[in-house]
């Protein structure tokens, strides 16, 4: 399997989302989205580890804050994608952890995340990531717009 998307409704616990992300070594999209839920650090450590294969990821309206970010940069160097659409707890510092672990990022989605994503971080993602052709913040594009597949 190497997409795995996991749309997660009110009737899933928790505990039941974490004994749901089983172990893919070939796995190379992650969709995680539907929910303010975000698993631990741990469980979402030990399932990155299992996953070194990961070059895109989409955590759109979920739980993920920049602890979550500095676990997929240390954890997936070959990451190409990212979606954050809609998470309110992602700042600069998480986004540039990201940019300087991964350097083949070409797309990054942090629309409506209003707060934390400042103007000079996106500035520093961009020199980071010499790839980076979309990045979209506060719905408007920054670059020329690519679709990824």
């Amino acid at each position: 399997l190497e997409e795995l998307a996991i749309v997660r409704d009110d009737s899933l616990e928790e505990w039941e989302l974490d004994k749901a992300l089983p172990r893919l070594p070939n796995l190379r999209k992650l969709i995680l989205t539907g929910s303010h839920y975000c698993p631990d650090e741990e469980t979402l450590t030990g399932y990155l580890k299992s996953c070194p294969l990961i070059d895109w990821i989409d955590f759109s309206h979920s739980g993920v804050h920049d602890d979550v970010l500095i676990c997929i940069a240390q954890h997936c160097p070959r990451l190409r994608v990212m979606i954050m659409w809609s998470t309110q707890q992602v700042t600069d510092e998480g986004i540039l952890a990201v940019a300087r672990a991964c350097p083949q990022l070409v797309s990054l989605n942090v629309s409506h995340v209003e707060r934390g994503i400042t103007d000079a971080g996106m500035e520093a993602v961009k020199a980071l990531c010499p790839k980076l052709r979309a990045r979209q913040v506060h719905d408007r594009w920054l670059g020329e717009e690519v679709h990824v597949y």
